[in-house]
């Protein structure tokens, strides 16, 4: 394997250079929410979403598979030079040299076009809600509200009209559901959409995630292998980090918010449905005996559904997934989500503090 030496040494240094002022960069609110949020990224997502909506499949999902074959056989022609090396020492430093110099590369590219928005306080400041706190009576009152939704709107989704439906016609549905947003409330426009299958389904099931956003091509990648009534939620998840809602949270509390307000039951059920999961389980670790009450209120249909998935994980539990889980949570702690993959699961202070504003969820 060649390896591309920066010249002299300087487009390392550059590089080096670039990154450290895109790091103070980001860490200024001014810029972060008052210029990127709000003028750039809007035309670099945008244009991205451009270039690759029309494309009936996954360009960056590709591009991964592409990656992967491509590190692979680096990894091979590594060991090879190296063993075939009569200065391994220089060899080495001239490896770490080259990583080092790409590393930064993707940090400067992954930063400018998505990573900023880690840390952006965007529910704060485009919803007004103050705080993610809350007490066991708060918590008990968006269960039981929970309860009610998620069991009317089984009723309007129903195991016939699940059959019917293919897993690409939430695509449109969930585009439609931020078209009808977007006419009274402006930051959550949706321009140019780009959301496809994931070709990595399959191994989505056995190391854990349901969707993604690729923030090199703008796409959204959902995971249609899993049951159908998550994929509606999921959608709109990955829609709300194509507009701008980096963190876990803050996604789900979009695609919340954005089901709630569409005319589309599916939505409504899918997005109840999961936020009663991560509502109760809250609940749960403060009162058990309580959780398990509002859990038994669930009609036979919901009840069938949370069967259903059980089935589904226990079906791809494998030895694996926990440590890409591990890596998962890392990454998230190291862009401004110090809870890792439990900041999902903080929507439901997002909730509370809706509902102590709105009177209701």
């Amino acid at each position: 394997m060649k390896f591309s030496r920066p010249k002299s040494g300087k487009s390392l240094y550059v590089a080096l250079v670039i990154a450290i002022g895109v790091h103070f960069l980001s860490m200024s609110d001014v810029f972060v929410s008052g210029i990127y949020a709000k003028y750039l990224f809007p035309v670099l997502s945008g244009f991205l979403r451009f270039l690759s909506g029309w494309i009936p499949f996954s360009v960056g999902d590709v591009l991964y598979g592409v990656i992967l074959v491509y590190v692979i056989v680096g990894i091979i022609r590594f060991f090879s030079n190296y063993l075939h090396s009569n200065a391994k020492k220089e060899f080495m430093i001239y490896v770490c040299r080259v990583l080092c110099f790409r590393m930064t590369l993707l940090y400067i590219f992954f930063t400018i076009l998505w990573g900023f928005h880690y840390n952006r306080n965007a529910i704060q400041t485009d919803f007004q809600l103050s705080d993610q706190l809350y007490d066991s009576s708060e918590l008990i009152a968006i269960n039981a509200q929970l309860v009610e939704r998620v069991n009317a709107y089984q009723m309007s989704f129903g195991a016939g009209k699940k059959g019917k439906l293919l897993p690409n016609q939430f695509f449109q549905r969930s585009i439609s559901a931020y078209e009808e947003i977007q006419l009274k409330n402006s930051l959550l426009t949706y321009k140019n959409p780009s959301i496809k299958v994931s070709m990595w389904g399959w191994l989505g099931n056995y190391i854990g995630f349901t969707g993604y956003y690729n923030p090199f091509t703008g796409e959204a990648q959902v995971n249609t292998t899993v049951p159908i009534f998550l994929q509606p939620f999921v959608c709109c998840h990955e829609i709300a980090h194509q507009i701008g809602y980096a963190r876990e949270d803050q996604a789900n509390f979009i695609a919340y918010l954005v089901a709630k307000k569409s005319s589309d039951s599916c939505l409504k059920y899918s997005a109840y449905f999961d936020l009663f999961l991560y509502a109760n389980r809250a609940l749960y670790e403060c009162d058990s005996t309580l959780a398990k009450q509002f859990r038994h209120q669930l009609s036979p249909a919901v009840r069938g559904d949370i069967e259903e998935l059980k089935c589904f994980n226990k079906a791809h539990q494998n030895k694996i997934e926990p440590y890409v889980s591990k890596i998962y949570d890392l990454f998230l702690k190291t862009n401004q989500q110090p809870q890792g993959v439990i900041t999902y699961s903080k929507v439901v202070g997002w909730l509370v503090a809706y509902y102590k504003k709105n009177g209701a969820i």
